[in-house]
């Protein structure tokens, strides 16, 4: 109706006179469709369906034309819109546009996200921020403020607090079977049934045990961390301040597990509960019939058979089972640490609890979830997976017949209610359709493979198989595998169960050793022929097992000394060894195929952790804290504590380096030209070389001073002098060797008689009356080792920690290394001490070829002069060895004669 003027007159005699104009106006509005319903944010799980409705009211009759982020969808012209097989695609803001003929209106539109996992509650950390494009998701986990999602692929997604790396999932974590988030840190458990940790570590609580291996199960919690092993057996570690790491004694069988703030649960194959630590729960007389548990801060609670819930009454108090009001049909539980969250069959959540920042304020619109866990004051909830997904860790079970046990552990996740079913050699096992097989008394009919079913209305699917292997004998204990020095003893024992009697063979490569026929055995004077791999067998009237085989390392190393710290520890594979090397607390071995192995120190600051591809080393050297390898190209690889100078690079024009020495926090290098270079710490000018030193053959690093030799015999000294360590004794010449300690330095003259100087504290600079014919010198830091020409090592000085013990079998010894408080010494196998230079040919280009053998861990001078008596003798070559022969050439001489010798020096 358009609008109209209308005109009021009023006529007097002849004329008219206009009194009023008033306007009429009658204004139609164009929105009379008014929104009256329109759909919610929500999420929808991949594969779901969703329906998306809007109601208004205007005149009819009207249009409906929805949208997606602004695009039309075609034939989408209705009130109700349907997402059905829910993808990624699906994202995004839906609108509505709804016209009559007096115009349109558009709805301010629906946010519609598409994931596997919806989060609600507090999001101060983004917890309840969802990745987009999370999907193909199987697990969930949360404790406090971060969150874990396993997906199917094995890999693991978190988010949410990262105040101590919680979040920062390890590079290349994969095979992952399971998930677990702390308070401050993150568990994974990968298939092959080892665990991963990373995060918050101030208590322990990401400080895997050693060894722990054969894990079905993670649990973590405030500040300790649990783990269920295939036997049903549980092993706790973190905190223990309130008890939650104190294990019942004899607690065994177990199938499930719980952690909460300062408390542990666990769950038996019988269907009772063990509870112990803080707040501990009590449990029941005669609670039975549990199914699954969970704990929050304070409380903890049980699941139980016929689909309700239960809460453990208070620690300390009497009473019974609390039932959770509203818990019905209830299939999985989980708990937050104030709240709990419970899965009912129909795919439905159900709450109990504090509510303070709408953790337990279920999204209206959530249906067909898997899976629950709960946080600090947030939810998750894992749905869209319909067609179940099953796996249980797959592995070799061999148990002992008649006695034996065993628990096979199978997950499933897909659309609610799930039936379960285990198979032996894929027919049904009557009776067990739990996700647990517990079999106790394992007959020899009993083995075979075994299988996890699970099946709901989408179908069914089951695992690959485990095996069982039922054994007539068990082995109880198995041998260890042991490095053992060459002359001294080696022992592998074994423990076997079953049904006596025993007979017994040991193995030896894989062959029959003629007469050990014994649980025990023994191998006295270990040589390079015993190294190798041992197993036994062990048979009775059923039939026969062998245990698993333990490799023997038969080292040519012995070592002595401090060993707090693991430095006397032969490390498995040091065999072959041609050069050691012994630091602070840590060691360093060299062998004859270019490899380096490096042990002890705790570790702490690296120094045994070799670099990955370190290879076609010729020399190594041990610092305080920190490794060196000189390569054969000439290169250094430095390792462990470089904080202060020692990783600086050397320079691309440095030169072919023939020789290494590593000090305290201090290193220097022997350039093939008879230069010297320093780098690191030089707080007493132990990095600044001396001007004028002239040639140099040999160098050594001690703590905070340095020993080089010159050509001529003579010895200079430099740095830290508070002992007298650098005042060379005057007079002192035809020097062969050099070695500086802590505070003392030592010099072996041609004559094989040893100087010592500086500190005395211990004795270490008094050398022992009579010592002669040494080929070789080490000082440590209070006591000095000379080797003998017969392959004997005579110690003396600081002795506390018998450093100056020399063990029995440290006999033909053709090296030796001194660490702070430890030695090292290398055995004989056939390598020679000493070394002569080649008669030299005539080559065809009237020169002087020599054809020098070399080992790794020496360096080579060759000298001449024109006179035997004349002392001058002149440096022709200086060369590292690295095990193959080195082609010397040098002009004839011009007239006369020229003698020439060569020097072997480590």
């Amino acid at each position: 109706m358009p609008n109209r003027n209308a005109f009021v007159t009023v006529t007097r005699g002849a004329g008219r006179l206009l009194l009023a104009c008033v306007l009429l106006s009658l204004c139609l509005r164009a929105d009379l469709v008014e929104i009256v319903k329109e759909p919610p944010d929500r999420n929808i799980f991949p594969g779901g369906r969703a329906v998306l409705e809007v109601e208004a009211t205007a005149p009819e009759p009207f249009e409906y034309q929805w949208f997606r982020d602004g695009v039309a969808l075609p034939d989408e012209q209705s009130s109700t819109l349907v997402i059905e097989d829910a993808g990624a695609e699906d994202a995004g803001l839906y609108t509505v546009a709804l016209s009559n003929a007096y115009g349109t209106t558009t709805t301010r539109g629906s946010r519609i996200t598409v994931s596997s996992v919806v989060a609600w509650g507090l999001n101060s950390f983004g917890q309840t921020d969802v990745p987009s494009g999370l999907h193909d998701v199987i697990g969930v986990s949360t404790f406090a403020n971060h969150n874990l999602a396993l997906r199917g692929d094995g890999t693991v997604v978190a988010g949410g607090w990262n105040s101590s790396g919680q979040i920062e999932v390890p590079p290349g974590l994969a095979e992952v079977v399971d998930i677990a988030a702390g308070e401050y840190h993150s568990l994974a458990l990968r298939d092959n049934g080892t665990v991963v940790a990373w995060g918050a570590n101030r208590f322990g609580e990401s400080d895997i045990p050693h060894g722990l291996s054969d894990v079905v199960k993670i649990r973590a919690g405030r500040r300790h961390s649990m783990a269920l092993k295939a036997d049903g057996s549980v092993v706790v570690w973190g905190d223990t301040e309130y008890g939650q790491l104190d294990v019942p004694e004899g607690l065994e069988d177990v199938v499930e597990i719980a952690t909460g703030a300062m408390h542990s649960l666990a769950l038996k194959a019988d269907g009772t509960v063990v509870a112990w630590g803080s707040w501990a729960s009590t449990v029941p007389d005669g609670l039975t019939g549990v199914v699954q548990i969970a704990e929050g801060d304070q409380h903890s609670l049980v699941l139980m058979a016929d689909g309700s819930v239960g809460r453990l009454p208070p620690p300390g108090t009497l009473g019974g089972l609390g039932t959770l009001e509203g818990f019905t049909n209830v299939v999985g539980i989980a708990s937050g640490v104030f709240h709990a969250l419970g899965l009912r069959n129909d795919g439905t959540v159900v709450t109990w609890g504090v509510n303070n920042h709408g953790q337990a304020d279920v999204p209206e619109w959530l249906e067909s979830v898997v899976a629950v866990d709960g946080g600090l004051a947030h939810s998750l909830a894992l749905g869209g997976i319909g067609f179940p997904r099953v796996w249980q860790q797959l592995r070799e079970w061999r148990v002992l017949v008649e006695t034996g046990e065993v628990f096979l552990h199978g997950s499933a996740v897909g659309g609610l209610p799930m039936s379960y079913q285990w198979q032996y050699e894929g027919g049904d096992l009557p009776g067990e359709t739990n996700r647990w097989l517990h079999l106790t008394g394992v007959l020899m009919n009993q083995a075979g493979s075994y299988s996890f079913k699970a099946s709901n209305a989408w179908g069914e699917a089951t695992s690959p198989p485990s095996e069982l292997v039922v054994m007539p004998v068990a082995v109880l204990q198995q041998p260890e595998d042991q490095v053992a020095t060459l002359g001294g003893r080696a022992e592998f024992s074994v423990e076997v169960g079953g049904h006596e009697p025993f007979s017994y063979q040991w193995l030896f490569q894989g062959m029959p050793l003629p007469g050990e026929t014994n649980a025990i055995l023994v191998i006295d004077d270990v040589q390079l022929r015993d190294g190798g791999e041992y197993m036994l067998e062990a048979r009775n009237a059923l039939g026969s097992t062998r245990s698993r085989v333990a490799t023997l390392w038969a080292s040519n190393v012995a070592a002595w000394g401090y060993n707090w710290y693991g430095q006397t520890d032969l490390s498995p594979g040091v065999t072959g060894v041609v050069q050691v090397a012994a630091g602070g607390a840590h060691s360093v071995a060299l062998r004859a195929d270019g490899t380096v192995l490096a042990w002890g120190g705790w570790n702490e600051v690296g120094q045994a952790d070799v670099p990955d591809g370190l290879s076609d080393v010729v020399a190594v050297a041990a610092g305080g804290y920190h490794g060196l390898a000189l390569r054969a190209d000439g290169k250094v690889v430095a390792w462990g504590h470089l904080d202060v100078g020692q990783e600086v690079q050397m320079p691309e024009a440095l030169g072919e380096v023939v020789a290494i020495a590593a000090g305290g926090y201090h290193d220097l290098a022997l350039r093939s030209d008879g230069t010297l270079v320093a780098w690191g710490s030089d707080s007493v000018g132990q990095a600044e070389i001396p001007e004028g030193l002239g040639p140099v053959i040999a160098v050594s690093a001690g703590n905070l001073h340095n020993l080089a030799l010159r050509a001529d015999g003579t010895v200079v000294a430099w740095g830290r002098n508070i002992s007298g360590q650098a005042d060379v004794p005057q007079g002192l010449e035809e020097v062969v060797s050099i070695r500086s300690g802590f505070n003392h330095s030592l010099a072996l003259r041609a004559d094989g008689t040893v100087v010592a100087w500086g500190s005395n504290e211990y004795g270490e600079s008094d050398v022992p009356e009579g010592l002669t014919d040494v080929v070789a010198i080490e000082a440590g830091s209070g006591h000095s080792l000379a080797l003998r020409a017969d392959g004997t090592v005579v110690a003396w000085g600081r002795g506390d920690y018998g450093q100056t013990e020399v063990p029995e079998n440290a006999v033909n010894v053709v090296g030796i290394s001194a660490g702070s408080s430890h030695n090292l010494v290398i055995l004989n196998t056939g390598q020679t001490l000493w070394w002569e230079l080649p008669v030299p040919r005539v080559t065809e280009g009237a020169e002087l070829e020599f054809e020098i053998p070399t080992s790794r861990g020496f360096y080579y001078l060759l000298e001449s002069a024109e006179a035997l008596e004349d002392q001058a003798w002149t440096r022709v070559s200086t060369f590292a060895g690295d095990g193959e022969a080195r082609v010397i050439t040098e002009p004839l001489p011009a007239g006369g004669q020229r003698f020439y010798r060569g020097r072997r020096m480590q």
